[in-house]
């Protein structure tokens, strides 16, 4: 969706605490344990605790607890840097992609950081469906 976020699937609580507050972070998270660190119990760090495992309801439960409105820039940020994406040329992009990808795609974007190239292929376009039908029934 474009927002600034970290994510951890494997690790200790403590690890995950120390770098949301080092980075600013707002712990979003299943996992009700979190909640009752010191940091969290003061106020120190903010956890949002998803009462749902599903994402459209936990999309929705974002939105209201941290009040914002869903101004986002999808697929705007790299998946595995967080960087913002900067335009690619068709060119350079051509030799980095899947051959049925260079010959049917024309716009791509790059990861300054790792290099990772994106196109909008089917998962783009599944991804993107999703979003405007979940944002459109908060």
């Amino acid at each position: 969706m474009g927002y600034d976020a970290r994510f951890f699937n494997d690790g200790e609580d403590r690890l995950l605490i120390s770098i949301a507050l080092r980075e600013g972070r707002i712990v979003l998270t299943r996992d009700t344990s979190i909640a009752n660190h010191r940091p969290a119990r003061s106020g120190q760090l903010k956890v949002i605790t998803f009462t749902s495992d599903s994402a459209r309801e936990q999309l929705r439960q974002l939105f209201l607890e941290l009040n914002i409105q869903p101004d986002y820039k999808p697929f705007s940020v790299c998946i595995e840097c967080n960087q913002p994406l900067a335009e690619l040329d068709v060119q350079a992009a051509r030799n980095r992609v899947p051959p049925y990808v260079a010959k049917t795609q024309k716009l791509f974007r790059e990861c300054p950081c790792c290099r990772r190239v994106y196109w909008r292929g089917t998962h783009w376009e599944e991804m993107s469906r999703r979003l405007k039908q979940w944002l459109n029934k908060r």
